[in-house]
């Protein structure tokens, strides 16, 4: 890793809802120290509540201005005369 100039790893934290510490957490913080003794970077833990759902929004918003261009623009573009 440091051959590569990483100066830092950051993990995702799953914490609950309510921002205590489920399994899942506790078998992250494991990993995260088990990384800092083997690799020797500082390891950063970020809270990941909600990520998942904030992503889907976005790409929701996204998709959806896509869409709406993909109509604007089509419609903009001359018909094309159907042969009889």
């Amino acid at each position: 890793m440091r051959e590569h100039g990483v100066k830092q790893i950051v993990v995702g934290l799953p914490l609950r809802m309510d921002g205590t510490h489920g399994e899942m957490a506790e078998e992250v913080e494991r990993f995260a120290q088990r990384v800092r003794k083997q690799i020797g970077v500082p390891v950063e833990m970020v809270d990941e509540r909600l990520t998942s759902w904030e992503s889907e929004r976005l790409l929701e918003e996204v998709q959806g201005r896509f869409i709406r261009d993909e109509k604007l623009t089509s419609s903009r573009k001359p018909k094309k005369a159907q042969a009889k």
